[in-house]
């Protein structure tokens, strides 16, 4: 059985970016998301996409479906369907 690579402290690596940086980086998650916009069955879940994508920079310690969902007012089955069953 092959041995976890896990650090003997597991703590976080320090942080250096500013609030302006992250602000900035809405921007290029927009830009990017826009890329794939076409290759969507349907507009919603163009948009979809961009709200998790952009939910992502949050400052919410966890990252998954629904905590995303409830922080930023979303229906959390509703992403849970796009992240799960969008083509």
């Amino acid at each position: 059985m092959p041995a976890a690579i896990v650090a003997a402290d597991c703590s976080l690596p320090s942080c250096t970016l500013m609030p302006r940086e992250v602000a900035g980086l809405r921007q290029d998650v927009a830009d990017y998301a826009a890329l794939f916009a076409s290759a969507y069955a349907r507009k919603d879940q163009a948009v979809w996409a961009h709200r998790y994508l952009s939910r992502l920079l949050s400052q919410l310690p966890r990252k998954s479906i629904e905590p995303l969902a409830l922080a930023h007012g979303f229906p959390i089955r509703a992403l849970q369907a796009f992240i799960a069953d969008s083509p």
